[in-house]
This record gives C-alpha cells, sequence and structure tokens, in this order.
C-alpha cells in the first residue's frame, strides 16, 4: 500500500517573507534618502557657485571700469567722500556698487571699493621715490603717485548666510 504523505503533495510556496519584504524596503528607503540628500546638497552647490561667480565678475567688471578711466583722476572717482569728485558733489561712481542678483548685508551695496595710499601699511613705493614711508591722509591723489592698490570686496547674503570675495589689484599711470 501506499503511504499518504500529505507534506509530499503540498505545493512548494514560492514568494518573499514578510522579513525580507521589510528588509529589502528599508535598503530601498535608505538608498532614496541618501540620493535626495545628494540631490539637495548638489543643488545648494551650484547656487552658492553662481553667486561666488556672481560676486567674482562683478568684482573684475568694477577694476576694468576703474582700468578705463583717467589714472590721475582714479582715487577721487572712486573713494568715499562724494565731496571731492571732480565734476561736484556726489557725481562719481563712488566706493559702492550694486551687484544685481546678490542682496548686501544690512540691505547696503553688494561691493566696495578700497584705494589704499598708505605706503607704510603696504611696503609698496607708491610714488617712485626710493622708499615705502609716504602716507597720503587726504582724499585727493597726489600727482606724484604711480600706483593705485585696489581692493574690491564683493559681500552678500547668501544661501548659507554670510559671504565675500575680495579682489586685489594695482593700476599704474600710464607712463610708470
Amino acid at each position: 500500500m501506499r503511504a499518504n504523505n500529505f507534506q509530499a503533495s503540498r505545493p512548494k510556496e514560492r514568494g518573499f517573507t514578510l522579513i525580507e519584504l521589510l528588509i529589502a524596503s528599508t535598503v530601498l528607503l535608505v538608498g532614496l534618502l541618501a540620493t535626495a540628500s545628494s540631490v539637495l546638497t548638489s543643488e545648494r552647490l551650484n547656487i552658492q557657485s553662481r553667486e561666488t561667480a556672481r560676486a567674482v565678475e562683478a568684482a573684475k567688471s568694477a577694476i576694468e571700469r576703474m582700468r578705463g578711466e583717467e589714472f590721475r583722476t582714479l582715487y577721487v572717482r572712486y573713494n568715499d567722500e562724494p565731496a571731492d569728485d571732480p565734476d561736484g558733489n556726489g557725481t562719481a561712481p563712488g566706493a559702492t556698487f550694486d551687484v544685481p542678483g546678490l542682496a548686501g548685508p544690512g540691505g547696503t551695496a553688494a561691493g566696495r571699493i578700497a584705494l589704499v595710499l598708505d605706503e607704510p601699511a603696504l611696503g609698496v613705493d607708491l610714488n617712485g621715490d626710493g622708499d615705502s614711508d609716504d602716507t597720503t591722509g587726504n582724499s585727493i591723489l597726489e600727482l606724484d603717485h604711480l600706483v593705485l592698490p585696489i581692493e574690491v570686496t564683493v559681500e552678500w547674503n547668501g544661501i548659507d548666510g554670510r559671504r565675500s570675495v575680495a579682489v586685489r589689484t594695482r593700476i599704474a599711470a600710464a607712463s610708470f
């Protein structure tokens, strides 16, 4: 006689157990969260990069504008004293400028131009007299200066808080 084997007659079940489904779902969820985090971080870095590029381009443009001006009037046109502007009070560009697309801290202009004529602080002979010990404290560029050190700083409130970029150069008189 034949033995009736109940287990042998049952078909084998196929599929996943509940534990296997939970583990697979957890692994998938962790992978999706990591991908989402990477995408968000990448977008944040892209915004930072665009902000920085805009700031550097604005600083370079300010310097190029200054290079196109007459050397002997650079200081009075780009200092922060409107009373000494060559064509009258407040007629020159001045020491600040707006940068489209960037908001300056505290609602101020995003760009600032600093013109430093302090030879001892710089350690540079600006007027060609062979030493670096002269200072010019007034707002009028003395005619004997041959080099004008310039620092253009752009400050803005970026996606990750307050940021700044500084570009430094020197503009020399044509006869230098």
